[in-house]
């Protein structure tokens, strides 16, 4: 059976967003299933507002239920907006509409509704008409479902131990509903039991799930969230993981776009490694609840973050690793799709999730001349098992160059498996080499190179590819400096005297073209 820790959070975080818009079928809604947190976030936030869905007329008159809540949205710093549908009685096409028309003017970057799983059927059926909204609408946002009747999905708790006390008072406005039911109770009673994994001092808290992935259908996303509790799942369908995060910027990083992408991590077995040269500055209370476990590892100016990294590898026993620089936002799903593979493979691959973007087509035949032309496997895409990081350690004498050196280690001598996934969250998946980052690591490889050149392109056929793949100045001159160490070092070679002279005409073509430009 799966650890409690993989199914709610053992930590509070933050929500996200600067500007929340959250749909509130009936007036009081709100305040029941999220209010503690609006009073929490209302001086920091740019806007909220608060879309009443339903007139409300089966549990009171309109006009008291809308003055009720316009009250309470003045001590929420919210806006009020009333569609006035029916209770009990809302019309499909209408309300996608009109829902649509509030997320299209407001633009708001979180967008909150009832959990799927709700008893009330206008709850579920205004949280399946925004789902629909949220996989057509040309504004993107966050989608994240509260709970009001009962609890349900949960991968964010907030503590609201500080704000209770406001909530219940804010709930006593709705004089109209708490003649119908307790209702200030129950909330208190619900938001005491979603402290449960949350320790002694935090008495109170809201729940909430925040959906990755809104491409599917609504049912899909439910079903998969209790696969998780079910008996066939283990702690074994989640290999444990530890993330570096490596701080290279002496700027403010609090909060990075790299960071925030760490806050959306789809994977429950993850530790982290921070390492910077502030690295104890920095915030990462709002990252509790992605995490296992927080370490932050101090960069003297002095020392090099590879020293510390080939230290801090020696000191983990995670059955996988991964590393992430401070420029690489990577997708929610991108380790949990590695693990996932890894666990349906052999332990002693590397797995990588990467989307080519050079001329060479990356098979599992990857091969050192290809990399030493172009870097076509960015390090934070390469999920790295404990067989192969506890062994490999970063070259400390080539500080500019470790990490393409690393990636040449790998390659030399281990099995790699593609997944067909981008993992980063922009097109700069590929970076390129420059001449004096080549020209080290030449120095180190060219042996290697020049043995792997010859065992790979044995025949004239192989020749002409190689040739065709090099389409520079750069990868021609590394072909040519290859082949002629290759040479040097034999007594003679057919092959690469022919390569030799495709190439050597094609250099000279390339460098006459760019003296005429």
């Amino acid at each position: 059976m799966l650890n409690e820790k993989y199914l709610v959070p053992c930590a509070t975080s933050i929500i996200p967003g600067n500007n929340w818009l959250v749909i509130a079928p009936h007036q009081d809604d709100e305040l029941i299933g999220m209010g503690g947190t609006i009073l929490k976030h209302r001086s920091k936030l740019q806007n909220i507002t608060i879309v009443y869905v339903t007139d409300g007329s089966k549990g009171g008159k309109e006009a008291i239920r809308n003055a009720e809540a316009v009250t309470v949205c003045g001590h929420l710093n919210a806006k009020p907006i009333f569609l006035e549908f029916g209770d009990r009685s809302l019309p499909a096409k209408e309300l996608k509409l009109a829902i649509l028309a509030q997320i299209e003017q407001h633009k708001p970057d979180t967008v909150f509704v009832p959990s799927p799983l709700d008893y009330h059927p206008d709850h579920r059926e205004i949280t399946a008409c925004v789902w629909d909204i949220a996989k057509e609408s040309t504004t993107i946002f966050n989608l994240i479902s509260y709970e009001i009747s009962n609890q349900g999905m949960s991968n964010i708790l907030v503590n609201i131990t500080d704000e209770i006390e406001e909530k219940q008072n804010l709930i006593s406005i709705y004089e109209s509903q708490l003649l119908n039911q307790p209702y200030a109770e129950y909330s208190q009673i619900g938001n005491r039991l979603r402290s449960l994994t949350l320790g002694p001092d935090i008495r109170f808290a809201e729940s909430f799930y925040q959906f990755e992935n809104v491409s599917g259908d609504i049912a899909n996303a439910v079903t998969q969230y209790f696969n998780n509790f079910t008996f066939g799942a283990t702690d074994a369908n989640y290999v444990e993981v530890t993330l570096f995060f490596i701080i290279n910027t002496k700027n403010e990083i609090n909060k990075n776009s790299t960071l925030e992408s760490l806050s959306r991590l789809n994977y429950p077995n993850l530790n982290l490694q921070i390492l910077s040269q502030n690295a104890q500055n920095i915030d990462t209370d709002w990252l509790l609840s992605k995490f296992n476990r927080i370490d932050k590892i101090d960069i003297m100016p002095s020392e090099s973050c590879y020293t510390i990294l080939n230290q801090q590898l020696e000191n983990i026993e995670s059955d996988y690793c991964l590393f992430l620089k401070d420029d690489d936002p990577i997708e929610t799903d991108h380790i949990k799709t590695l693990a996932k593979d890894a666990n349906n493979h052999e332990s002693h691959k590397l797995y990588c999730s990467n989307k080519p973007s050079t001329q060479f087509n990356i098979t599992n035949d990857v091969n050192i001349p290809d990399f030493y032309y172009d870097q076509i496997l960015p390090l934070f895409t390469l999920l790295i098992p404990r067989r192969i990081y506890s062994v490999i350690k970063f070259d400390t004498q080539l500080p500019n160059a470790a990490e393409w050196d690393y990636c040449l280690q790998l390659i030399q001598s281990n099995q790699f498996h593609f997944i067909e996934q981008n993992g980063a969250l922009d097109e700069k998946n590929k970076t390129q080499l420059t001449q004096s980052i080549k020209s080290r690591l030449q120095i180190k490889w060219l042996s290697t190179l020049a043995n792997l050149v010859l065992n790979k392109f044995d025949n004239s056929s192989a020749l002409l590819e190689l040739c065709n793949l090099c389409v520079n100045l750069d990868q021609i001159k590394a072909s040519i400096q290859i082949c002629e160490y290759a040479k040097n070092t034999k007594i003679t070679d057919e092959v690469c005297d022919e390569l030799l002279a495709q190439l050597k005409p094609r250099l000279n073509d390339n460098l006459q073209h760019t003296k005429n430009n």
